[in-house]
């Protein structure tokens, strides 16, 4: 290496260090290290790019997206990174960003609305102008403000009626309920417990508005619809907030004087936890009680008896929305009240069984 290349190597290489040793101009190296398709030879961009390795130099991403209006970047805010569903939603989107040419940037609010509101400012601030939303916030205000500066946005999960402007990604969670249930009714059980954590985000109160409309299909008066409802919600240092839910419901089953043959958990996290604690307490998974989730995360395979659940698809799921987001920013063109959905489906596994 020669005395040019270790004085850069002294402090921090920038832009013009690589020009200087590739005998480029700033701007033929700023287009070559861009992804330009303004014609630039391949000699010259071999010797750009060997003069980026020798430097080691690293494009100031942060302050080129300060400056410019626009950028291939999108924000990624999910409530946890403890539910396996919302890494395979990410990773979809992430998937689908990079086969595009964008970056992604992924957040999690744990579940905290004060957080979710200021990642989103920061976002905005970055001039990061798509936006991939699990919202845990009760209000629209911030993420409607991110809208008004001219930014698009994707909402996955939200309690709150959403912006016209916004793509509305949300499944329809009734249904993933409705189906869960009927699966267990059409299999002889009339004794079905519902299990949930705490029924104050709208996506919970579906679900469970499913499990009711499929028990009064079948007839099961309201008295034997029963709900299991945990009394606290946030992510664990040193365990999974949702499966030590559904331990601690499934502890409550057990100490009620009614004999369940199901149950219909509000996730794959919290029929985890139930299919331990029963398992713990020396009850037979299907053969004693069966248990059904909702999200279908890959991990369900993993487990003993493996678990019966609804698919979200949601790796397709955010890997199809993504490239809608993409699309809208490229193209500027704005569908208001835009649907993207993707129908559930039942996946029967061991931990389900048929009685007479």
């Amino acid at each position: 290496m020669d005395e040019k290349t270790n004085t850069a190597h002294s402090k921090s290489a920038t832009i013009n260090d690589v020009a200087k040793l590739s005998g480029a101009s700033i701007a033929t190296v700023s287009r070559v290290l861009s992804g330009s398709n303004y014609p630039v030879s391949e000699e010259m961009r071999k010797r750009v790019l060997d003069a980026t390795h020798a430097l080691r130099y690293s494009p100031n991403l942060l302050g080129h997206m300060l400056k410019s209006k626009t950028n291939k970047c999108l924000g990624i805010i999910i409530p946890s990174f403890q539910n396996p569903f919302f890494i395979q939603l990410t990773m979809g989107i992430e998937n689908a960003a990079k086969s595009q040419g964008y970056v992604s940037f992924v957040f999690s609010s744990q579940r905290d609305t004060h957080t979710e509101q200021m990642l989103i400012s920061q976002i905005q601030q970055l001039k990061i102008s798509g936006l991939l939303l699990s919202a845990t916030d009760h209000n629209p205000d911030t993420i409607n403000a991110f809208l008004d500066t001219g930014a698009s946005a994707v909402i996955f999960e939200a309690d709150y009626s959403l912006d016209p402007r916004a793509i509305n990604a949300t499944s329809n969670m009734d249904e993933n309920g409705y189906i869960a249930t009927c699966h267990l009714l059409e299999s002889g059980h009339k004794n079905i417990a519902f299990l949930t954590t705490p029924l104050t985000k709208r996506s919970r109160q579906m679900v469970s508005k499913g499990y009711h409309q499929a028990m009064d299909l079948y007839r099961i008066p309201p008295e034997d619809q029963t709900v299991f409802e945990s009394n606290f919600e946030r992510d664990l240092d040193d365990a999974l907030f949702e499966f030590e839910a559904g331990k601690e419901l499934t502890k409550q089953l057990l100490s009620s004087t009614k004999n369940y043959t199901a149950v219909v958990a509000v996730n794959d996290l919290v029929a985890w936890g139930v299919i331990h604690q029963l398992t713990q307490e020396g009850v037979r998974v299907p053969g004693d009680i069966s248990v059904i989730g909702i999200d279908d995360i890959p991990q369900g395979m993993m487990i003993s008896p493996t678990l019966t659940s609804i698919s979200q698809s949601s790796y397709q799921h955010g890997y199809d929305v993504c490239l809608r987001l993409i699309e809208r920013l490229e193209s500027g063109n704005m569908i208001p009240n835009e649907r993207c959905y993707r129908k559930p489906n039942l996946i029967i596994r061991e931990s389900t069984r048929v009685i007479s």
